[in-house]
């Protein structure tokens, strides 16, 4: 954990924990999730970018998890979806970071794609 990572994770120690998203990937559309309003100062720019671009691949595809590639986060998923504009090393603090604070839980597996969820309630 880097001096920088290490007092922003002291500094949200006594504050409300982010207590999760709801169940929002079962309609025809996708609202971005009002449980974030409340915590969105805990995170980071890349934090936020890769979350949000979890969240899309999630909630906007009305599914409770999927198998996110680093590169896809870096370059996108097909035509339109141009990833978050971070680096692959920038993506690893991110993804570390929003773990660390209870916003997703990663299922990894060596030299394979890992599964993201979102926590939930």
């Amino acid at each position: 954990m880097t001096k920088m990572s290490r007092s922003r994770a002291d500094r949200f120690k006594g504050h409300d924990e982010f207590e999760g998203f709801k169940d929002n990937y079962h309609s025809d559309f996708w609202k971005y999730p009002n449980e974030l309003e409340e915590h969105w100062y805990y995170l980071s720019g890349s934090e936020q970018k890769v979350l949000d671009f979890i969240l899309r691949q999630t909630f906007g595809f009305r599914k409770s998890s999927d198998w996110i590639s680093l590169s896809q986060f870096v370059n996108g998923v097909g035509e339109k979806n141009h990833g978050t504009g971070l680096s692959i090393s920038q993506v690893r603090r991110a993804i570390t970071g929003l773990e660390e604070k209870g916003f997703i839980i990663v299922e990894r597996h060596k030299n394979s794609t890992s599964k993201f969820f979102l926590t939930g309630k």
